[in-house]
């Protein structure tokens, strides 16, 4: 099931424009520095923390850690066509992670659930939507997000399917591994994440 970074009316709890105005409103505020650099990495409409995490993770620069591709949309929608459609049995799909320019998608599966029968079928289904549509998708689950060796494998592939497959890999033993830690810290010191 997917949470949901919202108020209970369903809108965005804060938003990159929001965001901007309260760095530039708090100049001396402990922190605001790194603020301000991570700012312009945040992408607009994710629909968990750890979609937004996995956002980061892809697009900061290979100098802070990050895989260094561009920022994705977030939650895009994308209209079917009558094949794709049939398929699954809705006019629209929603990409969590997607470069329309690419028709690359990153699904961050956090289901536990893997084995529910229902569950499998409407994956597969979304999934050959997608391939109807020419897009690609490469997903992610919460056990490649807390491995950051394997989390780095699936950033590759990423990358490769955005045609940046050598450019600016970073490395699990430099920067990156810093990184995943500050950004999933608090999930990695709890049971919740994993």
């Amino acid at each position: 099931m997917r949470t949901r970074a919202a108020t209970s009316s369903g809108r965005p709890i804060t938003s990159t424009a929001r965001l901007a105005d309260a760095i530039g409103r708090s100049s001396a505020a402990h922190g605001i520095k790194r603020a301000r650099l991570a700012l312009p990495y945040v992408a607009d409409g994710a629909a968990s923390p750890f979609e937004a995490i996995v956002a980061m993770l892809l697009s900061l620069p290979c100098d802070l850690g990050g895989r260094g591709l561009d920022l994705p949309s977030m939650n895009y929608r994308i209209s079917l066509h009558d094949e794709a459609r049939a398929t699954v049995r809705k006019p629209y799909l929603s990409c969590d992670l997607f470069w329309p320019d690419r028709g690359v998608d990153v699904e961050y599966d956090s289901r536990t659930n893997h084995s529910d029968p229902a569950k499998l079928a409407a994956d597969a289904d979304r999934r050959a939507a997608l391939d109807i549509m020419g897009i690609d998708v490469v997903t992610i689950t919460t056990r490649q997000l807390f491995d950051p060796a394997v989390f780095l494998i699936q950033a590759n592939l990423v990358a490769r399917k955005l045609g940046r497959g050598g450019a600016g890999r970073a490395s699990p033993d430099g920067r990156f591994r810093p990184l995943h830690a500050q950004l999933l810290g608090p999930w990695l010191r709890s049971d919740e994440g994993v």
